[in-house]
Parts: C-alpha cells; sequence; structure tokens
C-alpha cells in the first residue's frame, strides 16, 4: 500500500520550520521496508528524493532500534547504581563500608578509564552490532556472576567482578548515542533521538533509586522503627551483630533485586544477538553516507580543537561529578534529621526522572530552533547554579530544613544539568564533524567518567566527610560557564546537509585544525 504524499512530506516539515537550515523542495514516494533477513514485506517507510538526485531513506524500524539501545543502557545504568540506593541495609547486612559501596560504584569510572578508547574504536571501525554485541555480552555476564550463591564474606569478591564486567559494558553502550542517530535519523530528528537514547541511562539511575529501596526494605529495630545511620543503635548493626532472621530476610530482598536485574539483562543480550543492524540499507541524510575521518586521525584532530574542549570540559566537569554525587545521596542525607533510605531513593527516583522529560523537551526545542545550543546551555547551567546554592544552604542550614524544600531543589538541579547531556553530545559532534560520532563521544564520556573517578577516590579516603561533596559539584557546574562563554559555536555536520543537498562540495568545510 502506498503511502500518502502529505505523510512523506510531513516527515521532514521540521526541516523548512527550522530557522538555520535552508528551505528546498524535495519530491518523495515510497519505500518497501526490509524484513530482518532484507526481503521486502512493507511499505511502511519513506523515500526522500534530494535535487542532487540521492535518495534518503528514513526507516520506521529505527524506533525499535532506538528502544533495544536505550532499554539496554538502561539495564546498564541501573546495574551501576544498584548499590548506593540500598547502601543503609546492604552495609549492615553484608559487613561493608562506606569504602566497599565507593568501590562499586567506582568500578564504573575505573573500567571506563581503562576500555573507553577500545571502544571508542570499536565504534568506529566495526560499527554498532558489534560494539554492542560485546558490551551487551559483558553486561549479562557480571549480572549473572552477582547471582552466584556465596557465602556473605565471599560476596564483596562476586560483586565487585561483576562492577568490573558491567563497568566495562558502559564505554560502548554511553558512547553510541549520537552515532544511532547519525546512522538511523534524519537531520530534524538527530538532537532528540540522542536525547532519548542517552537520557536513557539517566532513566536506568532513577530506576535504581526506585525499585532498589522497594525491595530491599530498611532495617528495623525491635519496635518497627527504622534504623538510620545517625541513630545511635545503628553501629550495633554489623555483620556479627544482626539478628540471624533479619539478616536473612535481607539477604534475600538483595538477591531477588540481582536476579530481576540479572534476567531482564539475559532477555535484552539475546534480542541484540537476534537482530540489531549495524546500520540501514540507505542513509537517512546527506551526511550519514559521507565518509569520516579514520579513528587516528579522528583522534588528532579532537586533541587539537577548541571546538571540541571547551564543550568536552564544561560537560565532563558538571555532569561528571554531578552524575557520581548523585549516587550519594543516601550518605549525603545521613546527617539531615529524617532523611533516610527510602526518602533519598525517592529524591534519586524523581531527580532523574525530571532529567529525563527535560532533555527530552530542550532537545525537541534545540532540533526545531536548529542550533542555538550554546545560549541553551548558558541559560540551563545558571539556573542549575542557583538551584544548588539553594541546597547548599539547606544542608548548612542557613535556611531551615524542609523536606519538601530539599526535594524541590535535588530535583531541578536534576531536571536542568541531565537535560544538557544530549546537547552537549550534538553541539560537540556538530563542531568537530567530519570526526566519526563514537570517536568524538567516546572521549566525551571518557573525559567525564575520570573526573568521577577523581571524586570518588576522595571518597574512599578514610573520614574525609561530607560537606566537602556539595561544595565540589557546585564549583564543577560554576566552572562550567567560562568555557561555554569561550565557546565558538558551529553547526558543520547541519552545513554538510545542506550543502550537499544543493551540490556544493564538501571541501568548503571550515577547518577543524586550530
Amino acid at each position: 500500500m502506498s503511502a500518502d504524499p502529505s505523510e512523506a512530506a510531513a516527515l521532514i516539515s521540521p526541516i523548512s520550520e527550522s530557522k538555520n537550515l535552508t528551505n528546498k523542495d524535495h519530491t518523495y514516494d515510497t519505500f518497501s521496508k526490509p524484513s530482518v533477513d532484507g526481503s521486502v514485506n512493507q511499505e511502511d517507510d519513506s523515500k526522500i528524493l534530494s535535487s542532487s538526485g540521492q535518495h534518503y531513506v528514513v526507516y520506521t524500524r529505527r524506533w525499535y532500534i532506538l528502544l533495544v539501545y536505550a532499554s539496554m543502557a538502561f539495564l546498564q545504568a541501573a546495574g551501576w547504581n544498584t548499590w548506593g540506593p540500598i547502601a543503609d541495609t546492604a552495609k549492615p547486612v553484608l559487613n561493608w563500608t562506606d569504602a566497599d559501596i565507593a568501590l562499586l560504584t567506582n568500578m564504573g569510572c575505573i573500567t571506563y578509564v581503562l576500555s573507553a578508547f577500545v571502544f571508542a574504536w570499536l565504534l568506529d571501525k566495526k560499527g554498532l552490532r558489534t560494539t554492542l554485541l560485546i558490551c551487551s555480552t559483558l553486561l549479562m555476564i557480571g549480572l549473572v556472576i552477582r547471582c552466584f550463591p556465596v557465602q556473605v564474606e565471599y560476596a564483596k569478591l562476586t560483586m565487585n567482578i561483576g562492577a568490573l564486567l558491567i563497568g566495562f559494558s558502559a564505554p560502548g553502550i554511553n558512547a553510541a548515542p549520537p552515532l544511532v542517530s547519525a546512522v538511523w535519523f534524519p537531520q530534524y530528528q538527530r538532537t532528540t533521538s540522542t536525547a532519548i537514547m542517552a537520557s536513557s541511562a539517566y532513566l536506568g539511575v532513577a530506576g535504581s533509586f526506585l525499585i532498589g529501596p522497594l525491595i530491599v526494605t530498611d532495617i528495623t529495630n525491635t519496635s518497627g522503627s527504622r534504623i538510620l545511620p545517625f541513630n545511635e543503635s545503628y553501629s550495633d548493626y554489623d555483620g556479627e551483630d544482626i539478628d540471624p532472621v533479619i539478616r536473612s530476610n535481607h539477604l534475600r530482598e538483595i538477591n531477588t533485586l540481582l536476579y530481576i536485574e540479572c534476567a531482564v539483562g539475559v532477555f535484552f543480550c539475546l534480542l541484540i544477538w537476534a537482530y540489531f543492524p549495524a546500520k540501514p540499507p540507505s542513509p537517512p541524510s546527506a551526511s550519514a553516507h559521507v565518509e569520516r575521518q579514520d579513528f587516528m586521525r579522528g583522534a588528532a584532530t579532537l586533541s587539537r580543537s577548541s571546538a571540541f574542549w571547551m564543550p568536552a570540559l564544561a560537560y565532563a566537569c558538571s555532569i561528571g561529578v554531578y552524575n557520581v554525587w548523585t549516587t550519594q545521596f543516601d550518605t549525603i542525607f545521613q546527617h539531615l534529621v529524617g532523611v533516610g533510605q527510602n526518602d533519598a531513593g525517592w529524591i534519586g527516583f524523581y531527580s532523574n526522572l525530571a532529567g529525563v522529560i527535560a532533555s527530552l523537551i530542550f532537545a525537541r526545542v534545540v532540533d526545531y530552533l536548529g542550533g542555538q545550543m550554546k545560549k541553551v546551555l548558558i541559560g540551563i547551567t545558571v539556573a542549575a547554579i542557583i538551584c544548588l546554592i539553594w541546597f547548599l544552604l539547606i544542608c548548612l542550614e542557613i535556611i531551615s530544613f524542609n523536606l519538601v524544600s530539599l526535594y524541590i531543589s535535588c530535583v531541578v538541579s536534576s531536571l536542568l544539568l541531565n537535560s544538557t547531556v544530549p546537547i552537549y553530545f550534538e553541539v560537540t559532534v556538530e563542531g568537530v564533524y567530519p570526526v566519526a560520532e563514537g570517536i568524538t563521544t567516546g572521549v566525551l564520556t571518557w573525559l567525564l567518567n575520570v573526573v568521577g573517578l577523581f571524586f570518588l577516590f576522595v571518597l574512599m579516603i578514610p573520614d574525609v566527610g561530607i560537606s566537602w561533596m556539595n561544595w565540589t559539584t557546585l564549583g564543577a557546574v560554576v566552572f562550567t560557564l567560562p568555557c561555554l562563554f569561550l565557546y565558538k559555536e558551529r553547526y558543520n555536520r547541519s552545513l554538510q546537509d545542506t550543502q550537499i543537498d544543493e551540490g556544493i562540495d564538501n571541501q568548503s568545510l571550515p577547518s577543524q585544525r586550530e
């Protein structure tokens, strides 16, 4: 059945609405959708015929690719942040310390720093399918190892091995969103699709804050009151003194959480093995089929390009510190009376969920504007600084403590900062094009994890305290502003799409040698 030409035209209507993109005439016809084996079985994709005679095909199955990828990113993030939301229970039940919880979180940063460039190379040389097959398999094995039935004294070993493999699965997953968008999505949907995929990791962290405390409950005393870290009775709950029945019940809850994450991991790993192509048969845009710089040349270009370093430093410092800071909510809130594991979990959940929603909204705005990313980032950052100052004043008791105020300050700051992630991805990829998207985002996320690694290493120092985390987070976000003001905004990839469509030689692109 042929598609209505008006429906096909609707697919590119945002292009003509975009203020920074050239409005052109196109012709459209229908294109049949290949099945898994490549045969034609549906007619629900649209082919765009540019004035230069090149066919750009927008496949409906791009949404399936996005959904599967987003699910893997969700699960990887939830697996990485398993222990922070249930720390109040895990520490006495498993006889762990704050340093043990921090090490499990830090495994993600350590493995990322060690392997990010390997996975960036894989994305560049082997493509999406091979990279995500490796990552999904590593993630599945890591989740399975955490479910091994071992004695409590050996649980720390299996959990760290599992965390190690879960961490190694992250670079290929986290660096892929702009590449998936470039390969599968048309120009006017790239920022939005990147936002959906990048936000799925934050949704996974949000889910871990919700699901973890719902399954793994707080430890209670004989009167039924929950035990909080600032209560004197909390010191009596260690691996030796805890009542065997209470301990057994909470161990069962922890195992249930691990089994659920493992089952979901196995399912999505098999789904990727079954079908996840490296790219569509035909490109969705002009820039999608333009050959990128090879890995070494692309890395050299990034190393000397201010178009990369200014947004990269802003992203790595602000989001790198903020991401790790939110995983420590349970520890940070210990001194605030009435804020325990359950409230910390809800604050973490609402904070990350708000960030996911906001990132989709701001990404759609950026897609509609056809640019203006620098102004959007500066506005969001200033608002986030105000929210973090509010939070800091609450913790310092300069402002009277109020649970509602704590919720609002955390949720709004997360809403603002997490919404910048897909914009940072896209503005950096645009500025350094034709460097391959996998290389650019691989280095971006590597820098983010280097920052997070230093933050968590400080946290592992005995008696280092808590208040420094809040001040460091505020300082990191403030540092973002001079980087953004110094950044010279450019949209090389969007310009490439427009110029090729007009038949202009792509050699007119600005040089990246700076």
